[in-house]
């Protein structure tokens, strides 16, 4: 027999910032860096031979924990991503929901029918996924492993192992990130010993989740929209008397009919992406929007070859809040915040 700790990786920008991640390859949040640790604390003094992981950085960086206290390698399998979600991939849930309400349903609610343009289906993901923890578990016959792979993922193989359709499994059997499952296989069957596992989180105050029941839609758009700053815009914040920043590329945050905030970035200044004006209309205020929004900066200064963003204007009030999300002190009262892949301390 075979055990296998099965483990959704990390916190990762796109779960902060509310954008589609299969196969887009985003990086871990100060928040997922320390639910690593808390992993890491989890598996103190369980015995594993062998770590293994999909290939994609949220999730190897997630394996570190459990890797490197024991001086193993990571084996990474391709096999073990995410869904690849097609046209989705690095758009706002909220832009999804607009553009591709039927299928957004259906990855909520009907599998059996997801039919995402570029993308998988989830009967590919299922099979792949359950082959390959196959060929691990015959490869490490009579060991413990450790493997890390991603929440659709899982939720398609724990439904499955479950008894359940595809249509059957909706986001009910969606877990943490970090939370833990462990599995066995014996005469190349697996089996659920438990699913979803997140004490370790909940323990230090490290989740975000909330879990989810019922053949009801938990719609992953929060209702903001994304688009260019234009004349409808300008109208609309000046008409609630609230500030129209000039200067650079703005975009502006659409909420029930009104502009209700900005991001202005200013272009990029010794390597570093500058943003200027950020703010969330009072309306938007105190509902967990505040840093979501952010993720549009860093997704346009990435595909620009940035690491490393800028907010130019970070009011004393504001610093606590952002300084909670990874941004540190900068020159001249700004502050700023790294995005790209290299290793950090877990």
């Amino acid at each position: 027999m075979t055990r296998i700790y099965l483990v959704r990786h990390a916190e990762a920008e796109g779960n902060l910032y509310r954008l589609v991640q299969g196969h887009f390859d985003g990086v871990i949040t100060k928040r997922g860096y320390e639910q690593i640790r808390a992993l890491r604390r989890r598996f103190e003094g369980v015995e594993i031979d062998a770590v293994y992981s999909s290939d994609l950085f949220r999730a190897r960086t997630t394996a570190r924990a459990i890797s490197e206290p024991r001086g193993l390698e990571i084996r990474l399998r391709r096999e073990l991503r995410e869904i690849h979600l097609g046209w989705w991939e690095g758009h706002a849930w909220q832009e999804v929901g607009a553009k591709d309400p039927r299928q957004l349903h259906n990855f909520h609610l009907d599998l059996s029918q997801l039919q995402i343009e570029g993308g998988e289906t989830a009967a590919a993901v299922r099979d792949r996924i359950m082959a390959e923890l196959l060929r691990i578990a015959a490869e490490n016959e009579g060991k413990t492993v450790a493997v890390v792979s991603h929440g659709a993922a899982v939720r398609i193989l724990l439904g499955t192992l479950r008894g359940m359709q595809l249509q059957e499994i909706d986001q009910s059997v969606l877990g943490d990130n970090a939370s833990v499952s462990l599995l066995e296989c014996e005469s190349g069957v697996l089996h659920e010993v438990y699913g979803n596992d997140n004490r370790h989180l909940t323990e230090a105050g490290l989740t975000r989740f909330v879990p989810r029941t019922g053949k009801t839609i938990k719609r992953f758009e929060d209702g903001i929209a994304y688009r260019p700053m234009d004349e409808a815009a300008e109208e609309s914040l000046r008409a609630q008397h609230l500030p129209v920043p000039h200067g650079g590329e703005c975009i502006a945050l659409w909420y029930e009919g009104s502009a209700a905030g900005i991001v202005q970035l200013l272009g990029i200044h010794n390597g570093v992406g500058q943003v200027g004006c950020y703010y969330l209309a009072p309306q938007l205020q105190g509902k967990n929007h505040g840093i979501k929004p952010m993720g549009q900066a860093v997704q346009h200064y990435r595909s620009l070859g940035c690491d490393r963003l800028r907010l130019l204007a970070a009011e004393e009030k504001y610093r606590p809040f952002f300084a909670q999300y990874g941004f540190e002190d900068g020159p001249d009262g700004s502050m700023e915040l790294y995005f790209g892949y290299e290793d950090q301390v877990i």
